[in-house]
This record gives structure tokens, C-alpha cells and sequence, in this order.
């Protein structure tokens, strides 16, 4: 025998209340129907919330890469223009060392040492190097490919020393802060170990090899050319590491030198 249930449709007139039958295994139907119509409903506004948070946060990394990329190419304005000042320095210091020096041999040694500049511009500085007159271009590359700046906005926080087998410079520095490639040069390496961590090795071509490590991350690909002053990572505590710092290495020929030997040289 079949059940039914009974809906009363009483209208909000005078009009006669009608009954309808409804069989209660149709009943069930259309509340499962009604279930599932609610679940698919909610399903639809949690994923339309979660995309909507993915886009928020894409438009984010979007804004932060923008700034970086911005802050990036401000450091490589202000390392070009140190390369600048280094060059003025040294002639400021040959040009010193040319009108303190008593000796006429090693005087004469000296102005054979200064470049000589046309006639009409002797008395004019070239202070924007229009005549090219700061550095030939291969003085320019060997000084591009010298590992002189610092890497990191830090401060020394353990020195080299050969005595303490410790053959290297370490830099105290905030986790996240910019490391720079302290020459031009290729990547060689790009490696994570137990000791030094996430670790970036630059050749510079000349003899000259460095390393960085204990990074959180890194931007750099094995083979790639490095400019001198471009940020190749960021700081962190990767390996064998107490707190974020940079432990900072140079190899000359494969032997290991002190770094603060070259800085601003």
C-alpha cells in the first residue's frame, strides 16, 4: 500500500483550499534533490572564495617582484657609480703620489705611469668621462671582474683566519636581505649541502672564484653570466648555520685568500 502526503494549498482568498498527494518515496527524492542542490551551491562559493584569494595574492607577488625588480636595478645604479668613484680614487692617488715624490726616477716612473690627455682638455677634469679618458676597456672589465665590494649589507661578524681553519669572512645580516655578486663572472655552482647550505660559486674568469653561502634562496642557474653588483639570492641560515648570515669565500688559483684584503681596492 502506497503512502502519501498530504500539502494544503489554502490560498489568501476565499477560494476553496485544494489537497495534494504526494507519494513519500517522491518526497525523499526531492529532498535528497534539495540536499545535494545546497552542497553543490556551497561547494561553488568556497571555490569562487578561494580563487578570489589566489588572484588577491598573485596581484601581491605581482606588486612585491615589481618593487623588487625596482630596488634591484636602484643597487646596480649606486654599485656603477662606485665603480665610478674607485676609478676617480686611483688616479687621485697617482696624481698624489706624483707631486709628494722627491725621487726624479721614480717621479719619471710615475708620469710615465699617468695617461696623457689632449692638449686643449689638459685643464679640464672629465668628471663624466666624456673622452673615455677614466679607464681603458680592458681596465674596465679587469675591474668589473675583481672581487672588491662587499656582498651583503651587513657587518663582519667573524673575520678570516687560517689559525681557526676558518677561510672566509662571515657577514651578520637580516634573513631576506639582497646578496650581490661581488664580481662579473659565470655561475659554476649552484648546490645545497649539510654544511654551507643552499651555496652559489661564481668564476670570474680570472683566477678569481667566489662563493656564497648559507642563502635562503637563490635567483641564479649554473652557466649563466653575472653582472658585478647583481643580486644573486638572499640571505639566510641554510646548513650548518646559528642565525641568518652570509659565509663569504674567495679562491685565488684555487687557494683560499682573505676577502677584506680586496675590499675597495
Amino acid at each position: 500500500m502506497k503512502k502519501y502526503i498530504i500539502i494544503k494549498w489554502i490560498p489568501g482568498t476565499t477560494s476553496k483550499t485544494r489537497n495534494f498527494l504526494l507519494p513519500v518515496r517522491r518526497w525523499k527524492m526531492i529532498k535528497i534533490a534539495a540536499v545535494i542542490f545546497v552542497l553543490v551551491v556551497i561547494g561553488i562559493g568556497v571555490e569562487a572564495f578561494i580563487v578570489g584569494e589566489r588572484l588577491v595574492n598573485l596581484h601581491q607577488l605581482e606588486r612585491e617582484n615589481k618593487a623588487l625588480l625596482g630596488t634591484q636595478k636602484q643597487y646596480e645604479e649606486y654599485f656603477a657609480t662606485l665603480d665610478s668613484i674607485f676609478a676617480m680614487d686611483l688616479k687621485i692617488k697617482n696624481i698624489m703620489d706624483i707631486f709628494m715624490e722627491q725621487n726624479p726616477e721614480k717621479l719619471q716612473a710615475l708620469l710615465d705611469q699617468t695617461p696623457k690627455t689632449a692638449t686643449n682638455k689638459k685643464n679640464e677634469i672629465d668628471f663624466e668621462n666624456r673622452w673615455g679618458s677614466w679607464q681603458s676597456p680592458e681596465e674596465k672589465q679587469q675591474l668589473e671582474r675583481m672581487p672588491n665590494i662587499i656582498p651583503v649589507p651587513g657587518l663582519v661578524s667573524k673575520h678570516y683566519s687560517e689559525e681557526a681553519k676558518h677561510l672566509a669572512v662571515d657577514f651578520a645580516a637580516k634573513a631576506g636581505d639582497p646578496i650581490f655578486a661581488s664580481a662579473e663572472g659565470i655561475v659554476t655552482a649552484v648546490e645545497t649541502n649539510q654544511d654551507l647550505g643552499l651555496h652559489v660559486t661564481i668564476d670570474h674568469q680570472n683566477g678569481y672564484e667566489t662563493s656564497y653561502s648559507h642563502m635562503s634562496e637563490s635567483r641564479m642557474k649554473v652557466g649563466r653570466k653575472v653582472r658585478k653588483g647583481e643580486i644573486i639570492g638572499s640571505v639566510g641560515s641554510s646548513g650548518k648555520s646559528s642565525a641568518p648570515h652570509l659565509h663569504y669565500e674567495i679562491r685565488k688559483n684555487g687557494k683560499p685568500i682573505n676577502p677584506e684584503d680586496l675590499f675597495n681596492n
